[in-house]
């Protein structure tokens, strides 16, 4: 399950929520890292321990984009950036990494082939710059949103690629949902 509920304000009331709908377990997709260390060491230690009522969680801490960000996620300029980012995320107990929809081609598959050193998985949005099929081979476990996907099933493929990478950096900013809104009118 996707979730976004490590949060000082939401934990009282969502993992309660959880266990009384069933859900035993989440993938938390993307908080800062005070919220993923302060439910590493803290939060889980209470749900093992039987104090605190919530699922067991399984937790990326902030997902790595490009150059122009738009939400609280690291941000990064160069490959170099990149693997730096998965080596700290690492450092900090990440369960997993996530990309978002902003990474460059060069730097999307720096870290993809990061992760693999890093011995740990990586999910999320696959680049506007690159096909779900190249995400795929390149190990990205999970697609979170299907925003590339509509595009990868298209015989017009690269040009609606290269027009979603373009409407993406005229927006606001290449992860701005106006620039999301774009590209997908334009493949719908």
């Amino acid at each position: 399950m996707h979730v976004h509920s490590l949060n000082t304000a939401w934990i009282e009331t969502f993992f309660p929520l959880f266990i009384a709908s069933g859900v035993t377990g989440t993938r938390d997709m993307a908080r800062p890292l005070t919220d993923l260390e302060l439910f590493k060491n803290r939060w889980s230690k209470e749900i093992a321990a039987g104090s605190r009522i919530g699922p067991r969680v399984v937790a990326a801490g902030p997902s790595i984009d490009g150059p122009k960000r738009v939400f609280p996620y690291l941000s990064v300029q160069t490959e170099t950036e990149g693997r730096e980012a998965v080596r700290m995320l690492r450092q900090h107990g990440v369960d997993f990494i996530k990309v978002y929809s902003g990474l460059p081609r060069d730097i999307y598959f720096a870290i993809a082939d990061e992760v693999k050193k890093q011995e740990l998985s990586f999910v999320g949005h696959p680049p506007n710059a690159v096909s779900p099929i190249e995400a795929s081979d390149a190990g990205q476990k999970s697609f979170e949103h299907l925003f590339t996907v509509l595009i990868g099933c298209s015989k017009k493929e690269d040009e609606l690629r290269k027009e979603a990478v373009a409407a993406m950096i005229r927006a606001d900013g290449p992860n701005s949902l106006a620039a999301h809104a774009q590209a997908e009118a334009r493949i719908c």
